[in-house]
């Protein structure tokens, strides 16, 4: 008897009855799912030690609220909802361009992080419909200030689907005004550019990227009171009572809950900040017309 080709003996019909072509989605998902697989056996490096850190003697790389008043006047004005938004809220970048308005609740004063915006180097870019630990699909808290940002930026009649925080068009073939999905690059480089714009008001400070924003908002909640496993929740950090971080004993873990009063406290600190912001920026508008002069 002729003996079988080599690697068909184990192959059986009900594998061959659940291999199936990959979908539009697969082929879609599949750069990411690559980039995935070469990152996650990859230990993180260990934090180098700093001396000038832990003694105080580095810049800051966060806003008092005048100074970030200072970084909204010289910021393209298109954009900076987007940065009101970020420091408000708290958001990774990608979290904040992959927020759609079926997660926004104005009525209710409420975001929901889920689907972010990624970009991965050669292996594409998109929006993954997960983020990266389940710390991060958390509920954030709406404050008035942001509230308005949002309303700002959403037209009338948005789809479920729409991006709240787009790009503004009008380069590489797209109409000026066409809601298009804005990188976490270019979000970037227009955060550099107000920085420069800004000179020497902000020139104290170490700034980087609009990942300061997010230094800010925890250190403005840090300032004003707000405890750490509050602060680690709504930003989506591991040490949220979600889980299981945060101090104290596990059972007290279980039962502590955000109340609702935690979180209008919460709101009513990120309203004062940011409205001392929006004054600093006026003040510095209101200066540079007169001194423009007539």
């Amino acid at each position: 008897m002729p003996s079988r080709p080599a690697g068909s003996a184990g192959r059986s019909s009900s594998t061959a009855r659940t291999t199936r072509p990959n979908t539009e989605n697969d082929q879609e998902t599949q750069p990411l799912r690559d980039y995935q697989a070469t990152v996650r056996d990859v230990e993180a490096p260990k934090p180098r030690i700093n001396p000038e850190r832990i003694f105080g003697h580095e810049r800051r790389r966060t806003f008092t609220p005048e100074e970030f008043g200072r970084f909204l006047a010289a910021c393209r004005p298109f954009y900076r909802d987007h940065f009101l938004t970020q420091v408000g809220t708290g958001l990774c970048s990608g979290e904040l361009l992959g927020l759609r308005r079926r997660r926004v609740y104005p009525e209710l004063r409420r975001i929901e992080v889920v689907e972010v915006r990624y970009e991965a180097g050669r292996f594409g870019r998109g929006f993954k419909a997960e983020p990266k630990s389940p710390a991060s699909v958390r509920v954030v808290p709406m404050c008035e200030q942001v509230r308005q940002a949002i309303g700002r930026q959403l037209p009338v009649g948005a789809r479920p689907e729409e991006l709240v925080f787009p790009g503004p068009g009008g380069s590489n073939g797209i109409p000026r005004g066409a809601r298009t999905p804005l990188s976490t690059h270019n979000l970037r480089r227009v955060y550099r550019a107000a920085v420069a714009a800004a000179g020497h008001d902000l020139a104290h400070l170490e700034l980087r990227g609009p990942h300061d924003l997010r230094h800010t908002f925890a250190t403005w909640l840090e300032d004003a009171g707000i405890p750490s496993r509050v602060i680690d929740e709504l930003m989506g950090h591991a040490g949220g009572r979600r889980t299981g971080g945060g101090g104290g004993s596990p059972m007290s873990r279980v039962y502590r809950e955000t109340t609702p009063a935690m979180l209008a406290r919460v709101t009513a600190e990120l309203n004062e900040r940011i409205g001392r912001a929006m004054t600093a920026a006026a003040s510095v508008q209101r200066d540079a017309r007169e001194s423009a002069g007539p």
